[in-house]
């Protein structure tokens, strides 16, 4: 096993200069083919036909253009399925699946005085993590239990009740949150579609920090909602259960074992500086 993640650390390692470069040099190319660029600094750079990123040249001019636009494209897709596939290893090494089922089976219905048949049936929970590839973005980094569905997916840190909690590097409980589409949109950074998304409307949720041993820095987050208003107390009981649960003793394991995840995943990372 241990060969195994070292050749696939060396695969991902050599495989990325290629696609760096490529990267690069197709966001300069977009870059230059925007309105907003040639507006900006469009005096400065006067009649530029050609950019360059870590040695790659590119002709710019509307033949090359969609070509730049679809490696483009190519690449971010390339790049996404690499760092899904480093992340299920990562989950799948440190037992995040089994940690999180504890963590619904026991911290949980314990910290809230509910069986653990009622928050299955009630509640539901999930992990995210800081993600390797894109700036300012959380990851889902294993399903939702109870559900088996939701990894492999991108959050921007801008909105949203994680996004939030990230950004505050608090944890937060909310007992019965309502908010009209509108407000959703204005005040938690969502598109129309995103505010028309009732799985995204549910009344009571928490967000735990996973924090470092050592440290007050996060390394990631446990998220918990529920269809049922006040299912983790009011506002004020819920923030409490947000809190408290950080220093219990299966959430720091938990904390622990997503700081293992991330410093391995970070020796692979390629941040790149495109918003969500």
């Amino acid at each position: 096993m241990a060969d195994e993640l070292n050749q696939s650390g060396i695969n991902w390692i050599l495989n990325w200069p290629a696609a760096i470069l490529l990267l690069g040099a197709a966001v300069l190319a977009l870059l230059y083919f925007s309105d907003r660029f040639q507006r900006v600094i469009g005096r400065l750079m006067g009649n530029m036909k050609s950019l360059s990123f870590g040695g790659v040249g590119l002709a710019l001019n509307s033949e090359t253009a969609p070509e730049i636009s679809a490696n483009f494209d190519e690449v971010i897709t390339s790049l996404k399925k690499r760092a899904t596939a480093h992340y299920k290893q990562q989950a799948k090494i440190h037992d995040l699946d089994y940690l999180l089922q504890q963590f619904m089976g026991d911290a949980l219905p314990h910290k809230l005085g509910r069986t653990k048949d009622d928050v299955h049936l009630n509640a539901r929970a999930t992990i995210h993590v800081p993600d390797i590839l894109f700036k300012e973005a959380l990851y889902q980094i294993v399903d939702y239990f109870p559900g088996r569905y939701g990894s492999g997916r991108w959050f921007s840190i801008r909105m949203g009740i994680i996004g939030r909690a990230w950004r505050l590097r608090t944890s937060i409980g909310v007992g019965n949150a309502q908010h009209t589409g509108e407000e959703l949109i204005t005040l938690w950074g969502m598109t129309d579609e995103e505010a028309s998304d009732t799985s995204r409307q549910k009344p009571s949720y928490l967000c735990i920090l996973l924090r470092s041993r050592n440290s007050n820095i996060p390394y990631g987050l446990i998220f918990v909602d529920s269809e049922s208003q006040n299912y983790f107390g009011d506002s004020e009981e819920a923030q409490k259960v947000a809190t408290t649960l950080e220093s219990h003793a299966l959430v720091k394991n938990i904390s622990e074992e997503v700081f293992q995840v991330m410093r391995a995943m970070k020796e692979r990372a390629i941040e790149i500086a495109v918003p969500l």
